[in-house]
C-alpha cells in the first residue's frame, strides 16, 4: 500500500525521532511504501529535495519560515503559501504515485487543499493524526505534557 504522510515538521536524521517518525517506520516495517512530505524552512537555505531514511522516502519542500518565527506577518505569508508549495512539489517529484492512504498532522486546515488534490488523483482514505495536550501542573510552572494521541478516520 502507498501511504503518504503530510506534516510541517519531520525529524532530520536517523538520530532524531518523534511520534510521527515512529508510526511511519512501523508502517514501513509491515511492507508498505511510505512517503513523507514536509517543509524545510527558508532559514535552512536548502532547496526542495528527496531523501530516503529507514526505507521511507522523504520529500522536503522549501517553504517560508513557519516555526519559531517571531514575525507574525512573515509567518502568516508562509502559512498562506504552504499548501501551494506542497502541491507543486508533489506534482513535480511524485507525479505518478497513487496513494491508498493519506495521513496528516494537525491542524487540518493547513492541509485541506493538499488532501483534495491527492484524493482527485485516486480516491482513498485519509486520517488526521491529532495529538492532545494538557497541563495539570500549570500552577507550578511545569512544561505541558503529552498525554494521549488519537487517530480519526474520515
Amino acid at each position: 500500500m502507498n501511504i503518504i504522510f503530510v506534516t510541517i515538521a519531520y525529524p532530520n536524521s536517523l538520530n532524531e525521532s518523534n511520534l510521527y517518525s515512529g508510526l511511519m517506520e512501523e508502517f514501513a516495517s509491515h511492507g508498505h511504501t511510505i512517503y513523507v512530505v514536509c517543509s524545510i524552512e527558508k532559514r535552512h537555505k536548502k532547496e526542495t529535495f528527496i531523501e530516503e531514511a529507514s526505507g521511507i522516502k522523504i520529500l522536503r519542500v522549501k517553504t517560508g519560515n513557519i516555526t519559531s518565527n517571531p514575525n507574525l506577518i512573515s509567518k502568516g505569508l508562509a502559512l498562506l503559501s504552504f499548501q501551494r508549495k506542497i502541491i507543486t512539489a508533489i506534482k513535480k517529484n511524485l507525479p505518478s504515485i497513487a496513494f491508498n492512504l493519506i495521513i496528516y498532522s494537525t491542524p487540518p486546515i493547513q492541509y485541506n487543499r493538499i488532501i483534495k488534490y491527492l484524493r482527485r488523483k485516486k480516491p482513498c482514505l485519509y486520517i488526521s493524526f491529532i495529538e492532545r495536550y494538557f497541563s495539570s501542573e500549570c500552577q507550578r510552572s511545569k512544561p505541558i505534557k503529552k498525554v494521549e494521541s488519537h487517530l480519526l478516520l474520515f
